[in-house]
């Protein structure tokens, strides 16, 4: 061992003979891991790790996770401990892997840390990563993260504009030197008390400004992603899940039905319909259930009471793809299968919204530009939408918008009847599609490459 002032304790590198085959992935609890196809080992030269010798918890994870390569591919890195300055000895290691592979002359080397393990998050997200990466392994590349957090990247090639993480990524030959003369050069700058730590760590100060210049692409959905627990660096348990999730949509699809008046036996039919055959959870939001879904600092807006039934119901579906995302569907039969949409808008996670494409001009309810994009429109009875984004913030808003100007008019004349307009209900200021279907349409011309077209189609015959 040799220990400096300035890196701390260093361990001297060693290759990793690993128990067992890689067919036979046993030992630990392993059997529970989703690994992807053994295939993956001939697009990858050699694997290193970096791993503190005092956590020999995580050591024992991460070649349990690579019993997937050969023993020869992988090589283990020692960490550097720097309890005064964690991430100039997390730096630092990378720095050394990286010099290691270039010593060794590996073809591309994957990097790294040793909380990373394969992305179970979701049955079918290994095959869907594995896929993509195997599309962007093809092609020329300088760097391929296995995973990203606050990623911005081309929604088509997956080319990373920015991308933080350094927990997992393929290096090709070529770039070598290149991530070795950025990380030297931003250690020589690092002034211990001065910098701020965000200057020190490999994604923001050596990743960032590299991927404005170079060829990087991203795997999207994560292939890896950092597993929770105690980090030597923060000092304290993390749990970074949600990060790695990113957009990830969860499988579920509401309903509403936002009287109290009862279904229909068409309508029932439709429901019974939806839960024996959507193969994912289905939730019906009622008026008594209602509270359980909103949140608390996110109320129902004042106007919401007024509102004719089928109002609310608009109401409540933008208020549910906006603040929980997911899926939504009218109470209608379909054609289709919700999990493979779901795993489409997972696979996708630039796509703000996956549905149907509207049949016609007259289902749009939007102005002129929309009736005549209205091919490339999608249609309103059923979709996936990803939480929180531009689009839903917009539509939100917009909505809200509406709600606020008319609130007075509403307290006055609320809705006489389930379907209200200003029409058959006297005074009551809202227009059918005044608050969905104007804004969603005139909405979804601003953003057309942010949609699929993979989402059951709603039956719209005999369900009333």
């Amino acid at each position: 061992m040799k220990r400096t002032k300035k890196s701390g304790r260093k361990y001297k590198r060693r290759s990793i003979k690993l128990k067992g085959s890689t067919k036979k992935r046993g030992g630990g609890n392993n059997t529970a891991i989703k690994y992807p196809p053994d295939s993956i080992k001939e697009d990858i030269s050699n694997v290193i790790y970096i791993n503190l010798e005092s956590r020999k918890d995580r050591r024992k994870q991460i070649e349990t996770h690579l019993k997937i390569f050969k023993p020869e591919q992988i090589h283990r890195e020692p960490g550097i401990e720097n309890k005064e300055h964690p991430y100039f000895g997390g730096v630092t290691a990378h720095l050394n892997a990286m010099k290691h592979a270039k010593k060794m002359d590996w073809k591309n080397v994957l990097i790294l840390e040793d909380d990373s393990i394969w992305n179970n998050l979701d049955n079918n997200i290994i095959d869907i990563a594995y896929n993509r990466f195997k599309a962007l392994i093809k092609n020329p590349y300088d760097v391929i993260m296995l995973t990203g957090t606050f990623t911005e990247s081309d929604a088509t090639t997956f080319k990373v504009k920015k991308s933080r993480c350094a927990s997992a990524y393929l290096v090709n030959k070529p770039y070598y030197d290149t991530i070795i003369a950025k990380t030297e050069e931003i250690l020589k700058q690092y002034k211990p008390g001065i910098t701020d730590p965000e200057g020190i760590t490999l994604d923001v100060a050596v990743f960032e400004p590299l991927q404005t210049t170079g060829s990087w692409f991203i795997v999207s959905p994560s292939l890896m992603i950092q597993s929770k627990g105690y980090s030597d660096i923060l000092h304290k348990n993390v749990d970074y899940t949600e990060l790695f999730i990113g957009d990830k949509i969860k499988r579920i699809v509401y309903c509403f039905w936002t009287g109290t008046n009862e279904m229909s036996p068409k309508r029932k039919e439709c429901l019974d319909f939806i839960l024996a055959n959507a193969k994912c959870e289905v939730v019906l939001v009622r008026p008594d259930n209602l509270d359980k879904y909103v949140l608390p600092d996110q109320p129902i807006h004042p106007a919401y009471k007024y509102l004719s039934e089928t109002h609310k119901a608009d109401y409540l579906r933008t208020y549910f793809m906006h603040f929980l995302g997911g899926g939504y569907t009218d109470i209608k039969k379909f054609e289709g299968d919700w999990n493979k949409a779901f795993d489409d808008m997972n696979a996708r996670e630039d796509i703000f919204l996956n549905g149907y494409h509207e049949k016609s001009e007259d289902g749009v309810a939007g102005d002129e530009r929309a009736k005549l994009l209205w091919k490339q429109l999608p249609a309103n009875c059923a979709y996936i939408v990803r939480p929180k984004t531009e689009f839903t913030t917009k539509w939100y808003t917009r909505m809200v918008e509406v709600l606020d100007s008319k609130l007075d008019q509403l307290k006055k004349y609320p809705a006489t009847n389930q379907q209200a307009t200003p029409d058959n209900s006297p005074g009551y200021p809202i227009e059918w599609a005044e608050i969905l279907g104007r804004i969603f349409h005139n909405l979804a011309c601003d953003y057309l490459d942010k949609f699929l077209f993979t989402v059951p189609i709603p039956i719209a015959i005999d369900y009333r």
